[in-house]
C-alpha cells in the first residue's frame, strides 16, 4: 500500500446537502446585513467570523493520507496529525475520527482530527495501520 501514498480526496458537505448550505449562507448574510445597519466595518469582522464558524460544514475540504499522518485543508484552517500521535481510531458512520494521545478530555476535539467521507483505500490503510 505505501506504493500508492499519498491519498488525497476532497469532501464539500455543502454539495451533499444544498438546501442546509443554503440556509446557513441566508443566516450569514442576514446577520451581515443585521450588523451593517448598525456599524459598516463591522460586516467584514463578522463574514470573517461566521464564515469560520462555518467552514468545517459549507466549505470543502482536501484531505491527504501519507507515511507521515493525515491532514486536513481547509480555506481558513490546515490540521495535520502525525500517525505517532494517534492513540486510537474510531468509526463514525462513514467517518474516521482519528484521537490524539495525550489531549486533555475537554481539548480532546480540537486535538482529533475527522476523516469525512474517506474511500477505500483510505479506510484499507489506516485499518492496517492500526489493526
Amino acid at each position: 500500500m505505501p506504493d500508492l501514498l499519498p491519498l488525497v480526496w476532497t469532501d464539500w458537505p455543502a454539495r451533499q446537502m444544498p438546501r442546509r448550505a443554503a440556509a446557513a449562507g441566508l443566516v450569514i448574510l442576514l446577520s451581515m446585513v443585521l450588523l451593517g445597519s448598525v456599524d459598516p466595518w463591522l460586516v467584514p469582522l463578522a463574514a470573517l467570523v461566521l464564515v469560520g464558524a462555518t467552514a468545517e460544514a459549507l466549505l470543502p475540504t482536501r484531505y491527504r493520507v501519507d507515511e507521515q499522518g493525515a491532514a486536513a485543508d481547509r480555506l481558513l484552517s490546515h490540521r495535520v496529525l502525525r500517525w505517532e500521535r494517534v492513540a486510537r481510531i474510531q468509526t463514525l458512520g462513514p467517518d474516521i475520527l482519528l484521537c490524539s494521545k495525550g489531549a486533555r478530555p475537554w481539548l480532546a476535539r480540537r486535538h482529533d482530527l475527522r476523516l469525512r467521507q474517506p474511500p477505500a483505500a483510505v479506510l484499507a490503510y489506516i485499518r492496517g495501520r492500526f489493526p
